[in-house]
């Protein structure tokens, strides 16, 4: 089995934790800014993603990736963007080159560990990057999704 021609439940489990972890985590507590969970009535537009999009002041993994699924959310206090990939990298390699290039891109990292890391601009936009290792799929050594805020006010 391969990146491009099939999913294991691993895989998409893996992705689903990493996505339940980052609504409940730190975004939705408020955490640098990011604003606090709201009802949908006042939480925007909410729109699934088809296809990776570039986000603008955030490093691009460099790694083979392949786009799982995404979301963008642009509500009053800003927009949010939701982004889950699978990767040949282990899940150090690419927690480590997020590290590293985030710290040479000027982020401050806010918080961290061997799966997540949470940093913030200057600007008031935040990232998060969870990554999560994956056993028994050929060609996945880890997934990852980055999750990035940008406030109005940086628009």
């Amino acid at each position: 089995m391969s990146i491009s021609n099939r999913r294991e439940p691993i895989v998409f489990l893996s992705v689903v934790v990493s996505v339940l972890f980052l609504q409940t985590g730190a975004l939705s507590q408020g955490l640098w800014g990011a604003p606090k969970q709201q009802s949908h009535a006042n939480s925007g537009t909410m729109v699934k993603l088809k296809e990776a999009v570039t986000l603008d002041n955030l490093p691009d993994f460099t790694g083979k990736k392949k786009f799982l699924s995404g979301t963008m959310n642009d509500a009053p206090s800003g927009k949010t963007w939701m982004q889950n990939y699978c990767c040949r990298d282990s899940a150090q390699e690419v927690y480590n080159w997020y590290k590293q290039v985030l710290q040479m891109q000027q982020w401050k990292i806010r918080a961290s560990n061997e799966q997540q890391i949470m940093a913030e601009q200057k600007s008031g936009a935040v990232c998060t990057i969870s990554i999560s290792p994956v056993v028994g799929v050929r060609d996945v050594a880890a997934n990852f999704s980055v999750a990035y805020y940008v406030p109005n006010r940086t628009r």
